[in-house]
């Protein structure tokens, strides 16, 4: 038996948030559901083969656990997922090296393009 691999969706909108893990369960990975900034980070001892990190959470800027994933080695893919218009602070996300950002209402294709194994 194959082991699934593990997605950790970060997004503190619960509509959004099921949308995702059953879209992305549906293409046969194990999700794992994180709805602030503190248990994203808590996650971060596990091992994933992606995050979908949104940035605006209740408890502060999910870029903070890109960040943290790159201080510690975490070559993980993290794909961005945001209603942000500050071209300034979508560019300051690339010193962190996410496999993409991705703009709000979420292009399926493009999430699912960034997902392929």
């Amino acid at each position: 038996m194959q082991t699934k691999l593990r997605v950790l969706i970060v997004e503190d909108d619960p509509t959004s948030a099921n949308a995702l893990r059953t879209l992305i369960s549906a293409r046969g990975f194990e999700v794992i559901q994180a709805v602030t900034l503190a248990d994203a980070i808590g996650q971060l001892d596990h091992s994933f083969f992606a995050v979908l990190l949104d940035l605006m959470l209740p408890d502060g800027d999910g870029a903070a656990v890109l960040k943290r994933m790159r201080e510690i080695n975490q070559s993980t893919k993290v794909i961005v997922m945001t209603g942000v218009n500050d071209a300034a602070r979508i560019d300051a996300l690339k010193t962190w090296s996410p496999e993409g950002v991705l703009k709000k209402p979420l292009n399926l294709a493009d999430l699912f393009r960034h997902l392929s194994v």
